[in-house]
């Protein structure tokens, strides 16, 4: 890229709205070429046990969760507090 952060790049092609499916969505305003990057996810990187607290917490609070899981080693990115759009990719 031409110095420009991912999220720079990106900002006015991706959008978060409700979504009939999950509360909100991610959603494209454009199209893109297959194999191409649309988001980074960010978040906190925990392992597997804090993120198992942090998920029952954040369901006794009401708060919607959202982790991705990085790898066999029990790596997740928590992005309900942290994260960014692209936690809304999968609905």
């Amino acid at each position: 890229m031409d110095g420009r952060t991912l999220s720079e790049a990106r900002k006015n092609k991706l959008k978060v709205a409700r979504s009939g499916i999950a509360g909100h969505g991610l959603y494209a305003q454009q199209c893109f070429e297959a194999g191409s990057v649309v988001a980074e996810y960010s978040g906190a990187k925990c392992r597997q046990m804090l993120a198992d607290a942090r998920e029952r917490q954040y369901r006794s609070r009401g708060i919607g969760c959202y982790m991705f899981s990085v790898d066999s080693n029990s790596s997740v990115i928590d992005a309900t507090m942290t994260g960014n759009c692209a936690r809304f990719i999968n609905h």
